[in-house]
């Protein structure tokens, strides 16, 4: 076998750190929405029936938000697209016959996951926002000037929603240009022919 030609390890590398990545996010993602599940809560004892209810109704707009059929479905897909995506990292790194076509295949696929993930993470801050707003208002200490405490906390979570956001954003568009760098390394004629 010949030596390994540039790209080689730089593509492998990524596909592994980013398929990693993304199988242990959508494993925490799943843990995190059964977690959310109405059943599972149990509010703390010692509380007055009506903040029990209120508690609860927090959990249940939380759960709707996070455990939305749309996350679901997108960490179900996200599980198995990076399980390839690593496995096909490997293979690439050890010159397996046709590896550097199936690792184009395979970051290609994680791109696009990165692309929906991206999308969510935008309208997940977006539905997180009023969700906020009651849980401040309905934590404002009796007796306090409620109306303006509550404004300065909402502009406090706004910047928070938004840088929050942009982090988010920032993030997402960083593993995606990852993900074609590595495509872009795996296709050079060099490495094709070296994986035959």
């Amino acid at each position: 076998m010949t030596s390994r030609p540039d790209g080689v390890t730089s593509a492998s590398a990524v596909g592994t750190v980013l398929g990693g990545w993304e199988a242990l996010s959508s494993l925490a993602g799943l843990a995190a929405t059964r977690a959310l599940e109405p059943m599972s809560f149990i509010p703390p004892l010692g509380l007055r029936p009506e903040d029990r209810a209120q508690l609860a109704h927090v959990q249940e707009l939380l759960a709707s938000t996070i455990g939305s059929p749309e996350m679901l479905i997108l960490a179900a897909v996200t599980l198995p697209v990076a399980a390839f995506t690593t496995i096909a990292a490997i293979r690439l790194r050890a010159g397996k016959s046709g590896s550097a076509r199936w690792f184009a295949r395979a970051i290609t696929a994680l791109a696009v996951v990165e692309v929906v993930q991206l999308a969510l993470v935008l309208r997940l801050g977006l539905g997180m926002q009023p969700l906020l707003d009651e849980v401040l208002r309905g934590g404002v200490p009796p007796g306090a000037d409620a109306a303006e405490l509550v404004r300065n906390l909402q502009r406090f979570v706004e910047l928070a929603t938004v840088g929050g956001a942009l982090v988010g954003l920032a993030f997402g568009a960083s593993k995606f240009v990852a993900c074609l760098y590595a495509r872009r390394c795996a296709r050079k004629p060099q490495v094709l022919a070296w994986t035959g």
